[in-house]
């Protein structure tokens, strides 16, 4: 399958009190080289100001519904999913951040597999480099290498919309305990995952 370079990119997240983070975040994806994106957000609840920062995006296509807490990640991962309306899926972390080619980069590879993941940087609350890419060895990940190890972080993951829900979309019973880890498993039961090298996203870890 060819995959043609202008379709449309979803990209979903769900966030929760990310006010300090969450404008560098979309920043990231709409400085993207690859253009033509959507962003799909559930609040899950927030009680500071990280909607009044999503709303200085209003010119921007953006989707955004806000819900009652409930910490599940999953579930509000799989909604977005299905209000999106891209062919592609592309995961995002609310506090991390992408680097201006990852789209295209990865919509490359989309011609030979069904998903697509990459190398990242650790990143402080600065957006500091706490620590350089895995540097993993290998160029694909299948069931073998992910059983013992979670090797995709999630705001490097792109896909077709049609194999996640194949794939049974996230796991909405764990909350947000390893639902993200749980759908990599089913995905690689099915599909071999790209694993491209290059370091395409900033991973954030702060308090």
């Amino acid at each position: 399958m060819k995959v043609e370079t202008d379709l449309l990119v979803s990209v979903v997240m769900t966030t929760y009190n990310v006010e300090k983070y969450i404008e560098e975040t979309l920043n990231s994806i709409f400085n993207q080289t690859y253009k033509n994106l959507e962003v799909i957000i559930i609040d899950d609840g927030s009680t500071d100001k990280t909607l009044e920062v999503i709303s200085r995006f209003k010119k921007k296509n953006i989707i955004v519904e806000k819900k009652l807490h409930t910490g599940n990640i999953g579930k509000n991962l799989n909604d977005c999913i299905k209000k999106s309306n891209g062919e592609i899926i592309a995961i995002m972390g609310a506090d991390d951040i992408w680097y201006p080619e990852k789209t295209d980069v990865q919509i490359g590879f989309l011609n030979e597999y069904n998903f697509v993941c990459s190398d990242k940087n650790i990143i402080d609350g600065n957006s500091k480099i706490i620590s350089g890419g895995d540097n993993l060895k290998r160029n694909e990940l299948n069931l073998c290498t992910l059983l013992f190890r979670n090797e995709i972080l999630a705001s490097s993951l792109i896909g077709f919309k049609k194999n996640f829900i194949e794939c049974g979309l996230f796991d909405e019973k764990v909350g947000n305990r390893s639902e993200d880890y749980a759908l990599w498993l089913k995905i690689a039961e099915k599909y071999p995952i790209k694993y491209v090298k290059s370091v395409l996203v900033g991973y954030r870890i702060h308090g």
